[in-house]
């Protein structure tokens, strides 16, 4: 019995294989064998099956149920910060800690491209979640005199925005049903929120200097180091605007490929 299991289970395992690389579920029945040895291969199998089957599903749902939704909770407290006490200043005041929170649990993201959940790949989305965390926790959180900036506010926003758009038409190219004026969307709407982020992130850096140094923030962290954070967060100002140009450049030659293709692809289907 224990012989007929372990070939049933490699069996299980071969047409697990092939459902990976048709992508269709494992053909495998109870009928070919003893039903009562072969409950959890069984099991297993219809597990494995579902998890094909809505793998694409499961994109969508994170990508667009998570991602957008905590996004689209700290715009709507933005703007009501703003309605209500009519100025741009207290967004961080209004949405700071669920912000602070979201970014932080945003390393999930970076997770599951690393292990091939969603074809993001990772070190894109390691650079982008180091750099906002560190901007919002290190930086934002330790030094209340730049809370209150109209950039932070600025900032924020854009970041919202920026994500509600880009995570959306990165969940429906999963499922290959992305429509075109959302990749218009995509590959045009970066064009004015990827510097008006930048320029908020710079001039809150720099703001936040003077109080770096006056303060020696980190300064047991850094003693092993021949710099201080004062310095990184220099080196940071210089070297993060060259490695935003090459990405923003990047994305203008992505903007020219695939609005032509989705635009193709579109045409395609109304005449069908």
């Amino acid at each position: 019995m224990a012989t007929q299991s372990c070939y049933v289970t490699r069996n299980l395992k071969s047409a697990v294989k092939n459902a990976i690389q048709t992508k269709q579920p494992p053909t495998t029945t109870r009928a070919a064998v003893d039903p009562d040895s072969l409950t959890v291969d069984v099991a297993v199998c219809e597990v494995l099956s579902l998890q094909l089957q809505f793998s694409p599903s499961f994109c969508m749902v994170h990508q667009i149920c998570v991602v957008v939704l905590r996004r689209a909770i700290s715009l709507l407290i933005i703007l009501n910060s703003f309605l209500s006490n009519k100025t741009i200043i207290s967004a961080y005041a209004s949405a700071g800690f669920l912000i602070s929170l979201f970014q932080t649990a945003a390393i999930l993201e970076v997770l599951h491209g690393a292990i091939g959940i969603v074809p993001s790949g990772f070190l894109s989305p390691l650079m982008q979640w180091s750099g906002r965390t560190h901007f919002i926790l290190a930086i934002v959180g330790q030094i209340k005199e730049v809370q209150d900036s109209p950039w932070l506010s600025i900032t924020l926003v854009a970041w919202c925005i920026g994500e509600m758009i880009r995570y959306p038409h990165y969940a429906f190219t999963c499922l290959g049903r992305c429509p075109y004026w959302l990749t218009y969307l995509r590959y045009t709407g970066f064009i004015v929120i990827y510097p008006t982020g930048l320029v908020g992130e710079l001039l809150i850096m720099y703001k936040a200097l003077p109080y770096v140094k006056e303060r020696n923030l980190y300064a047991n962290f850094f003693s092993v180091f021949p710099f201080s954070y004062y310095d990184f967060l220099w080196a940071v100002l210089l070297v993060y605007p060259f490695l935003w140009l090459k990405l923003y450049l990047q994305l203008f030659k992505q903007r020219k490929s695939k609005l032509g293709k989705s635009k193709k692809l579109h045409g395609k289907r109304k005449r069908m």
